[in-house]
């Protein structure tokens, strides 16, 4: 019995090591960029205001682009379509601390802070989040209809496509 006791603590005591499989061990391999960091963070910011958004880095434009194609929303009108993305972008620069093109707190974008983490500070990283402001465009897709707008721009450009 006590042999039995002994073995059974032994077993115990020792540790069990399980090695990464190949895929995780792949994901473990590759960084994030503070760029896709950013991205991801407002994109779930976003996301109780709109479940269909995405944020995605449009190469061709040089721009950050935080979009929305899954709304299914249904207008007959550019009028109606213009009506409905000035409702919505100005629900995310509510989010996004953002009226009538202007910061709400002065001097703080607050898309651009998505693009660090907590108690992370890097050189050059305040100056690279500050020249982040000028490359956020909306994108909203309508049934026929595209919109689109700076963040920091009252215009919003309409195409029916």
């Amino acid at each position: 019995m006590r042999i039995l006791a002994a073995m059974l603590l032994i077993g115990l005591a020792s540790e069990a090591r399980a090695e990464p499989s190949s895929e995780i061990k792949f994901l473990m391999d590759r960084p994030v960029s503070m760029l896709d960091w950013g991205m991801f963070k407002l994109q779930q910011h976003l996301k109780p205001f709109s479940m269909g958004i995405n944020v995605s880095y449009k190469w061709k434009d040089n721009e950050i682009g935080i979009a929305d194609f899954e709304r299914g929303a249904s207008v007959s009108s550019m009028e109606e379509a213009e009506a409905l993305c000035k409702t919505t972008f100005a629900r995310w620069d509510s989010s996004l601390l953002v009226k009538a093109g202007k910061d709400i707190i002065p001097d703080y974008c607050a898309a651009c802070e998505n693009f660090s983490h907590d108690g992370w500070s890097g050189e050059g990283l305040s100056e690279a989040k500050s020249k982040l402001k000028d490359r956020f465009v909306y994108l909203l897709g309508l049934d026929g209809y595209i919109c689109e707008r700076k963040l920091y721009e009252p215009t919003i450009s309409i195409k029916k496509y």
